[in-house]
């Protein structure tokens, strides 16, 4: 998935989101952590989103949503 997610990114950038969302109520972790990182790269309307991946189950999911929330700047992780 992490070059679909990228290539989803680029090509339809409204989708991630939505495709996140979905991921954190049914998604392995590995659709999860893609997602976070394709999810710092597209700005601030992420935060909220980032915000309950930063609470995932598991560490690894966790920490790129919060190196996501740093790269969006997120006052949240200051």
């Amino acid at each position: 998935i992490q070059h679909l997610a990228g290539e989803i990114r680029e090509r339809h950038p409204e989708l991630v989101p939505p495709l996140a969302w979905a991921a954190l109520r049914v998604g392995e972790r590995d659709d999860r952590w893609q997602l976070a990182v394709e999810l710092g790269r597209l700005g601030p309307e992420s935060e909220p989103l980032l915000l309950e991946m930063a609470r995932d189950e598991h560490e690894y999911v966790r920490r790129l949503a919060l190196h996501s929330l740093l790269q969006i700047g997120a006052p949240a992780v200051e």
